[in-house]
């Protein structure tokens, strides 16, 4: 069975539809002692479009880019960093289609390199949402706490506030690649379809070699950019304020998660929450 997110199957190819934006999220951490449990970290997106016509804007790739977004954490750990990178994410999205502006766009992709963070968004979340206490706590299947679980909250409550006419997929891609390695690039394919749950019918490794200089070099640019900012202690991202990690973030906007939008974006029973 083809996995499917957002509601059916649609080619991997949207990512070249003018109507689609592409966000790359990836994070850096500064590792200054290997003995050290928590350490300053960089989450970043990076929002890209593909269009014909012309634009005064920068360009990575084949697509049109748009501001990037970026958070500086103090004192925490790489996997807290790649899932605020998510929620940038769908904190973008957010903005663009509740905004008094229109939106030219209405399906978001988005990819990370972090399979651990797509695959709690994506499997793990139905599990955790079912072991959800009168608190508001979730608990995973050994019984214990879900770690960064004021992250899925904010993550679960900024999706509740998408409009319903928005398509929302999530990808995992291999991070790190040398496109100029057919070797890297037939791993890379090899984890996409695995990570993603496709099978060869479905996305061809033709139709992954057509897409993975862009792919990559967009998820290149996001881990650059935001090991650039790591290293300037001046940064100041859209969002704009350093938080400490433990520091629950607001979530008074959306004091109940739409549970039936949720299990459209991540493809699981809202009957069996």
């Amino acid at each position: 069975m083809y996995h499917t997110q957002g509601g059916g199957v649609r080619k991997v190819f949207d990512i070249y539809n003018s109507t689609t934006l592409n966000l790359f999220t990836d994070a850096s951490v500064n590792k200054k002692s290997h003995t050290r449990q928590f350490d300053d970290v960089v989450a970043g997106c990076l929002p890209l479009f593909y269009s014909d016509e012309m634009q005064y804007l920068d360009r990575c790739g084949k697509f049109w880019m748009l501001e990037p977004t970026y958070q500086y954490i103090r004192k925490t750990t790489n996997n807290y960093g790649e899932l605020y990178g998510l929620l940038l994410a769908f904190m973008y999205i957010e903005q663009l289609t509740t905004g008094r502006q229109l939106c030219p766009f209405t399906t978001f992709n988005i990819f990370s390199d972090s399979k651990i963070s797509v695959c709690a968004l994506r499997d793990w979340l139905p599990g955790w949402l079912r072991h959800m206490d009168e608190n508001g706590i979730m608990y995973n299947s050994s019984g214990a706490p879900v770690a960064n679980q004021h992250l899925y909250h904010h993550i679960l409550a900024v999706i509740s506030n998408i409009p319903d006419w928005v398509n929302i997929r999530i990808f995992h891609i291999n991070g790190h690649i040398d496109t100029r390695k057919l070797m890297h690039i037939k791993k890379a394919y090899n984890n996409f379809l695995n990570s993603n749950r496709y099978n060869q019918e479905f996305v061809s490794f033709k139709d992954y070699f057509a897409l993975a200089d862009d792919l990559h070099q967009a998820n290149n640019y996001i881990d650059n950019y935001t090991r650039h900012l790591l290293y300037d202690s001046n940064s100041t991202g859209i969002y704009g304020r350093r938080i400490e990690p433990n520091v629950p973030i607001i979530t008074e906007r959306y004091p109940h998660p739409d549970f039936k939008r949720i299990s459209k974006i991540f493809s699981f029973k809202y009957k069996n929450l």
